[in-house]
């Protein structure tokens, strides 16, 4: 089984990489990525056929002879044309590589000064004269057009065009009596223009763009054109392609150093994007895949697109793949030689060397899976790639790689993580890592202490945002899109999510349609990376190549293990009957501890995998009570202490036992506590028991993984790439173990048998888009796509909304399954309508167009139910009413942030409203609004209740146990430990308050905001108090919530009580931490100053007439 294989597009075989060794010497030639390998060269009287059904090649009887004329030019006589940067090197490349590619043909190079009306004309001739009707002739012009209808030949003057350029008519009249089987005239013309680092071009060919929805084989001329010169050009096997329409712009592309036309014109001719079958390259699908790539290019600021015109008509001719040679390696830097296993042969592709040597410290080499992104898919060469490979297999620095090479070439790079743990992890690794040699690393996620005034600015290299702020972020400002150079995706198959994957399948089909930016996606799950990959316009590397073996399977209680293991030498078979004594296990429970504890007392760590957060929980604590391992110590005092509520308690309890957990309640500081811990190999914790959450991306290797149950709460089962993600954890590289084990327990005989079956033998299925769902909000959907079309000029049309709908993932893999456009016109149009009466989308003259509500939706993601819903609640109070109290209820309306373990009975048998909404009444919140809470009735509303009741607490800097002792009042005394995780709580408010804010001021009559906009979301998510907001965002560290609590006990609850404060106080508010202390003191200082800055009626009132 190979270790990697890769599926350039247009292959139909993958690429098997098989490296050469470290110290091999570099090719002679570069090869060509993404091009398919064939098993014989192509013999000259096969390279061209007629498809025939059977697909067999007609016989000839005459021998095809290839014949080129390539014109390009940068520069002319007359200063008036402007100077060019690519036109020449277009000419210069397909030049050699039909050199390289047919020898025996004859090809002439005319560039800059020889490129004159007399030159031009002679080589023309020189073909007539030269071909015949067998033979194949391919002639491009790369230059200045002109708007009268001229090339801009290097001796052609502005003034007298008619005279002294050569007339399109005249060109037309050469070529059209070139004698052809296949006559291939490709017309890249522009005049100068320039857009910020980009040359504009533009093609002075009137005749028109065929449409791309129609099929490939109606790509022929029109009567309505027959007028154009261009038409003239007509009979079988002549084909004409010009940069774009009349009335448009097309590009020449630094990033390509091409014009547009010509990089994808060469990607085909390689063999490229789908290109390539066992018969060489068909010229039918070369001209729609040209049309196709060009028309969804976008470029500059603004997101203009061009549309490559067509004439002509084909049958199925077909050309051979084109292959760089000597010819094509002498033009210098085009194709860097192959990257090898040695790290050094990275500085062929212009990586510095402080970065090669930091990486030769923590891997010896380059792996397969590295290799493979590099030299097949071209990741340093601006390519896209989806990586599917296991955990632990280096896919992570193929991001890195892209990304640094992105930064010396003057691009920058945005990573992609699902979670906000996962990205202040990342971004804190980057920041030790790379920020010693000159990589500036910024993050965003939501927190006050974001960098989004670097990220909008673009003062960054690297930015580390979750998928949900970088989407939002897109959708207010289109501009961050078209300024990024590289996207790097961690967990893409996060896009098949129901909750995620929508906004993340609106983001992608934007950016696969728009060429922009590289795209670099990263999975251990994928079920279908080659679908994915073909969808986002990326090459496919996947491998099962595992640096550490893995030995995964089944343990029945008769104690024997039977499973695979899989490794660089393929998969084994294995069967392990008396793998562990099990006697005295009665069930899977004790089964589960008689393992933990063999596989601890031979100094191994554990991850367990349990379905529930109360299973992960007591398991903990049964585990840390029969091990009796040493206390971990020093993780219970790296534990925040002041501001510990009741899963803390858990926490520390389980600590003492050497044993950890990882669920969702934990907040972020005691994940971290526990991962970090976990990592280390002498870590006096040696257990941990988790839920699916550590399996989503956390870098958490164990030596043995246990899985129990298969099935989440709600009793679905787990898929297959579930089950993966999970075993995956055991075995990580780089931690002194020589295999990874993965166990699922069972009772043995067909149970067994069966979860082998489902999990351990079975592959992932291929992800189902998210859009396809049934619980879909179209609403929303609409809202996104809307927000996306209207970015250029404000307002967008239904069918364009359907067309963009028509890109997706979704459209996709209907239409490869042969099923109905998912996205019905009908459906789309009520949609519309559906937003327009509730006042989301306004009617243009135009079209549509987002309305205020309808922008808020878009840049703070939220569901267009959930706006309605709280725009409804607000809607009947009036702007005396808005307090703090009014939105924290409100935002308990949203559906964002539901959530079941706030539910339960009532200790009394009254109303929610009476018990919870009287509480909230009392507080401050609008009997209108809190009401709303409770419409529902039932479960849902007591969770909303106490949510709300939650979060008035939390913005008054009550500590978590406090909190939580409210919350115990209102239920059942069985609940009373365990009231609800209340900080994820809060954090999911934080998450929709800004939104809750900015539709209070778009819906309530006369509203009197204030300061609410910019401390209440601050205040949610710290837990903190107005006056301490200023100090939280002015410290130089990250404030625990404890600390703010202590100043706030001690009645420092501003920057002046601070200020004014005593040393020795202040030391004691704070359990004598003198160091915080002094960094509370200096913020206070800084937020001084800043309320001391004259704001603008200080330095000029309004009302007053004479100057300052």
């Amino acid at each position: 089984m190979p270790a990697c294989v890769a599926w350039p597009p247009g292959s139909v075989e993958p690429v098997i990489s098989d490296p050469p060794p470290c110290d091999e010497p570099p090719a002679q030639f570069p090869a060509v990525v993404n091009a398919i390998v064939y098993s014989r060269p192509f013999a000259g009287n096969d390279v061209v056929s007629e498809a025939l059904p059977n697909r067999r090649k007609p016989r000839m009887t005459e021998a095809t002879t290839f014949h080129g004329l390539f014109i390009g030019l940068d520069h002319y006589r007359d200063p008036a044309f402007g100077d060019l940067r690519f036109a020449r090197r277009d000419a210069e490349v397909l030049d050699a590589l039909f050199r390289d590619t047919f020898p025996a043909g004859s090809a002439t190079l005319v560039a800059d000064t020889d490129a004159t009306k007399a030159r031009i004309r002679t080589e023309i001739g020189q073909l007539h004269r030269r071909s015949t009707e067998s033979d194949v002739v391919m002639v491009t012009f790369s230059g200045h057009g002109t708007p009268t209808r001229e090339l801009a030949t290097y001796d052609a003057v502005s003034d007298r065009l008619a005279e002294t350029a050569l007339p399109l008519t005249d060109f037309v009249g050469l070529v059209e009596r070139i004698p052809a089987r296949l006559l291939i005239v490709v017309l890249d013309c522009c005049f100068s223009g320039d857009a910020l680092t980009e040359t504009l071009r533009r093609a002075e060919v009137t005749y028109q763009a065929k449409s791309l929805a129609q099929p490939m084989d109606e790509y022929v001329a029109r009567d309505a054109w027959r007028t154009e010169p261009l038409d003239r050009v007509r009979g079988k096997g002549k084909v004409v392609l010009a940069a774009c329409a009349a009335d448009e712009r097309a590009y020449e592309k630094a990033e390509f150093g091409h014009g547009l036309l010509t990089h994808y014109l060469i990607d085909g001719l390689l063999g490229r994007g789908e290109m390539a079958d066992g018969e060489g390259v068909s010229v039918l699908k070369l001209v729609h895949s040209v049309l196709t790539s060009v028309g969804w290019h976008r470029h500059g600021l603004t997101g203009n697109r061009q549309n490559a015109g067509f004439e002509g008509a084909l049958g199925d001719a077909r050309l051979p793949v084109f292959t760089p040679g000597p010819h094509y390696a002498r033009l210098g830097g085009t194709v860097p030689p192959q990257a090898t296993p040695a790290l050094s042969s990275l500085a062929a592709h212009e990586v510095p060397e402080p970065f090669i040597e930091l990486w030769r410290r923590e891997i010896k080499q380059l792996n397969d899976v590295q290799l493979a992104a590099i030299n097949v898919a071209g990741v340093l060469r601006g390519g896209s790639v989806v990586v599917s490979a296991p955990t632990g297999s280096g896919k992570t620095l193929v991001g890195e790689l892209a990304a640094v090479h992105a930064k010396y070439a003057g691009k920058r790079t945005v990573f992609l993580l699902p979670s906000r743990a996962l990205v202040n992890e990342q971004y804190e690794r980057f920041r030790d890592r790379y920020a010693p040699l000159g990589i500036k690393v910024i993050r965003a996620t939501g927190e006050l202490r974001d960098h989004l005034p670097d990220l909008r600015r673009g003062q960054y290299d690297f930015a580390v945002l979750t998928y949900e702020k970088f989407t939002g972020l897109v959708l207010a400002d289109p501009g961050l899109l078209h300024r990024t150079g590289v996207l790097v995706v961690d967990e893409i198959h996060s896009i098949f999510d129901p909750q995620r994957g929508p906004a993340l399948e609106t983001l992608f089909t934007r950016v696969s349609r728009g060429r922009e930016p590289q795209l670099i996606g990263l999975s251990a799950v994928l079920g279908d990376p080659v679908s994915l990959a073909k969808w986002l316009g990326a090459v496919p590397v996947v491998s099962d190549f595992r640096e550490v073996p893995l030995v995964e399977g089944t343990l029945g209680l008769d104690g024997r293990f039977v499973g695979r293991r899989s490794g660089a030498d393929g998969q084994v078979d294995v069967d392990e009957p008396g793998w562990v004594s099990l006697r005295q296990a009665d069930s899977r429970e004790d089964a589960l501890v008689t393992v933990v504890e063999e596989v601890v007392a031979a100094g191994r760590q554990v991850i367990v995998f349990r379905g529930t957060r109360d299973a992960a929980r007591t398991t903990a604590e049964r585990l840390a009570r029969v091990l009796s391992l040493r206390a971990a110590d020093a993780e219970i005092a790296a534990l925040p202490r002041n501001d510990a509520g009741s899963v803390s308690d858990h926490l520390m309890t389980c600590l003492r036992g050497g044993v950890g957990f990882h669920t969702a309640d934990l907040s972020d500081a005691q994940q971290r506590v526990v991962v970090r811990s976990f990592r280390c190999r002498d870590s006096a914790i040696r257990v941990v028991v988790a839920t699916t959450t550590l399996a989503q991306g956390v870098n958490l290797p164990a030596d043995v993984v246990l899985l129990c149950e298969l099935r989440h709460p709600d009793d679905t089962e787990y898929t297959v790439a579930e089950y993966k993600n999970m075993a995956g954890r055991a075995g990580r590289p780089g931690h002194g173990i020589t295999e990874g084990r993965s166990i699922i327990l069972t009772e043995g005989g067909a149970d067994a048998e069966e979860k082998r079956r489902r999990y351990v033998t079975a592959r992932p299925a291929p992800g189902r888009s998210a859009l396809i769902e049934p619980t879909i909000d179209t609403g929303t959907l609409v809202v996104r796509v809307l927000s996306t079309l209207s970015a250029d000029r404000g307002w967008g049309t239904d069918a364009e909304i359907l067309a963009f709908l028509d890109r997706t993932l979704a459209a996709y893999q209907a239409h490869n399954a042969g099923k109905p456009a998912p996205f019905p016109g009908d459906r789309i149009r009520n949609a519309v309508k559906y937003l327009v009466e509730h006042r989301f989308v306004r009617e243009t003259p135009n079209g549509v167009a987002l309305a205020p509500l309808g922008e808020i939706v878009a840049r703070s993601g939220i569901s267009v139910s959930s706006a309605a819903t709280v725009a409804e609640a607000l809607r009947a109070i009036s702007g005396d009413a808005i307090t703090v109290g009014t939105l924290l209820c409100a935002a308990q309306l949203a559906e964002e942030v539901r959530d079941v373990r706030f539910a339960g009975e009532l200790p009394r048998r009254e109303s929610a409203d009476a018990v919870l909404g009287s509480w909230l009444r009392k507080s401050g919140a609008a009997a209108e609004v809190v009401s709303r809470l409770f419409t529902s009735g039932g479960e849902q509303g007591v969770s909303a209740g106490r949510r709300a009741i939650a979060s008035t607490a939390w913005v008054r800097g009550s500590s978590l146990e406090r909190i939580e002792r409210l919350l115990g009042t209102t239920f059942l005394r069985a609940r009373r430990t365990n009231p609800g995780p209340v900080e994820q709580a809060m954090q999911r408010a934080a998450g929709v308050i800004g939104a809750v804010i900015d539709i209070a001021g778009c819906v309530v009559p006369g509203a009197r905001l204030g300061e609410l906009p910019d401390l209440l979301p601050a205040r949610l998510e710290l837990g903190i108090v107005a006056g301490h907001v200023s100090i939280a965002r002015h410290a130089g560290i990250e404030v625990p919530r404890d600390v703010f609590i202590g100043l706030l006990k001690g009645g420092l609850d501003d920057y002046a009580a601070i200020l004014s404060a005593e040393d020795q106080r202040g030391v004691e508010c704070l359990n004598g931490d003198a160091e915080m202390w002094r960094s509370v003191v200096a913020a206070a200082q800084v937020a001084k100053e800043e309320a001391g800055e004259p704001s603008l009626e200080d330095i000029l009132s309004p009302y007053d007439d004479q100057p300052a």
